[in-house]
C-alpha cells in the first residue's frame, strides 16, 4: 500500500505579481516598499499571483477599477519570505504570500491591465524602470 502524495508545489515561476490600483501608482513610485493593501494588513502576508493566476486575480477583486497595475518581482528576491499557500475560494489553488516587505527596487516591470468592453481585465502594456509617478494609464 503506498501513501498518498504530497500536494505538489508549483514550479517556481521567474516572477510573482502584486496587483495594485492605478491611483496607488504616484505613491509606489515614491516608496521604498510596496505598500500593504488593507486586506494584506489583516491577513499578515502579501497577497501575490503567478503571472497565470494575475488576470483571474484582477477579474475577482479589482471589479470597481477601470486600470489596475500587476508589479513583477522575481522570485529569487524573495525565496526565504514567500510561502504558497491554498486559496479557499479559488479551489485550493495554491497562491503566493510574502511574509516581509519588498522593497520597490526589486520590481522588475509593471503591466498595466485595463479592464475590457466585456468587464474583465486584459494585460495591454508593459513598463520597464525607471517608473514615471505620472504615467497617464488611459494612453494604454
Amino acid at each position: 500500500m503506498t501513501s498518498p502524495s504530497p500536494t505538489a508545489l508549483p514550479a517556481l515561476p521567474d516572477h510573482v505579481v502584486k496587483l495594485i490600483p492605478a491611483d496607488q501608482w504616484p505613491a509606489f513610485c515614491d516608496a521604498q516598499t510596496i505598500a500593504y493593501s488593507a486586506l494584506d494588513t489583516t491577513d499578515g502576508f502579501m497577497h501575490l499571483s503567478t503571472p497565470e493566476q494575475m488576470v483571474g486575480t484582477a477579474n475577482r477583486h479589482y471589479t470597481e477599477y477601470s486600470f489596475i497595475i500587476g508589479l513583477a518581482i522575481p522570485t529569487r528576491h524573495l525565496v526565504d519570505s514567500l510561502k504558497w499557500e491554498p486559496a479557499a475560494k479559488r479551489n485550493n489553488a495554491l497562491f503566493p504570500h510574502l511574509y516581509a516587505q519588498c522593497p520597490t527596487a526589486w520590481i522588475s516591470h509593471a503591466l498595466v491591465l485595463r479592464r475590457s468592453t466585456d468587464k474583465t481585465f486584459m494585460v495591454t502594456a508593459r513598463i520597464d524602470p525607471p517608473f514615471d509617478p505620472a504615467t497617464d494609464f488611459s494612453l494604454f
